[in-house]
């Protein structure tokens, strides 16, 4: 996913987003040939590649193709969907083509992946939230230099809204979908709710998605810094960039369009470990004597 920088105009950004995506396509047309363009439901170009890298370096060569930077113009989110590689058989991630990664290994993963591209400024599910340790343990390593946003590690709005967060999981961004099972009202109050947790809104479309633009609306109204609907490909998501440049021009001519802020990237550090009792110390309940009576047996 990538994103540009704070204070690019939409119009402006909307135009490049769809050149990294056609040179991206050309790249990989000349490669591979024609099929290699073929694309999902969700616009995404169906290749196969062995390692992570070769992604990054493809996505990162067609933005400086544009005479754009990456890292300055440019950023990357990475829907990293750690559950989807996780072999449960051997209970280890597969970060690249027979490279098996231990739980503890994978903070050590991201974070040279983190060093070695800087221009990632997000994570979505890097990790399972089963492995809750280690996930917090990521956030402790990289937090400061890029968002760490939940996405199936939470549970759905409508759920959510509900629930109570604990210290002993966060994250710094959430992504949110307008799903049959979820109410606007969900979205809009779980988007409050994760604000105050110091968390950052991404709306996000769904698979099998209509060329209804209403999820451009939702993204405004909830104030999200994201909007991920796939790529710039086939009139599904096409109308939804159609209704931002169309917000963007009303909210103008109105004087009411706000600008970004440069991105914050707020520290999540684990929970301290629970104080343990001194010994000699624990309740300070006390037995109370047995008071002794008489018996009611008369001696003789």
């Amino acid at each position: 996913m990538v994103v540009p920088r704070h204070d690019m105009p939409l119009h402006e950004s909307v135009k490049h987003i769809s050149n990294i995506y056609k040179n991206i396509g050309k790249t990989l047309m000349q490669k591979s040939g024609v099929t290699a363009r073929y694309v999902n439901e969700i616009g995404a170009m169906t290749l196969t590649m062995d390692k992570p890298e070769q992604g990054l370096d493809m996505i990162q060569d067609a933005i400086n193709h544009l005479e754009l930077k990456a890292g300055e113009d440019f950023h990357l989110i990475l829907n990293c969907a750690a559950q989807e590689w996780f072999d449960y058989e051997k209970g280890k991630y597969e970060v690249a083509a027979g490279v098996m990664k231990g739980l503890d290994d994978m903070v050590d993963f991201w974070s040279d992946l983190l060093q070695r591209y800087p221009s990632i400024i997000g994570l979505i599910d890097p990790i399972r939230k089963q492995e809750k340790e280690q996930w917090m343990n990521l956030c402790d390593a990289v937090s400061e230099k890029c968002y760490i946003i939940g996405d199936y590690v939470w549970h759905r709005p409508g759920l959510l809204k509900d629930e109570e967060l604990e210290d002993s999981f966060k994250t710094s961004g959430v992504v949110f979908r307008y799903e049959n099972m979820n109410q606007v009202s969900d979205v809009t109050l779980c988007s409050q709710k994760m604000k105050d947790a110091a968390n950052q809104i991404m709306v996000s479309a769904c698979q099998g998605e209509s060329p209804d633009t209403f999820l451009a609306d939702l993204a405004v109204g909830v104030d999200a810094m994201f909007i991920k609907i796939g790529g710039s490909a086939r009139g599904e998501r096409v109308a939804k960039l159609n209704r931002l440049l169309q917000i963007e021009d009303t909210l103008k001519e109105q004087c009411n369009l706000a600008k970004w802020t440069e991105h914050v990237f707020p520290k999540i550090s684990p929970p301290p470990p629970p104080e343990e009792e001194q010994e000699g110390e624990g309740s300070t309940d006390q037995i109370e004597p047995i008071e002794k009576k008489d018996s009611p047996i008369k001696k003789k």
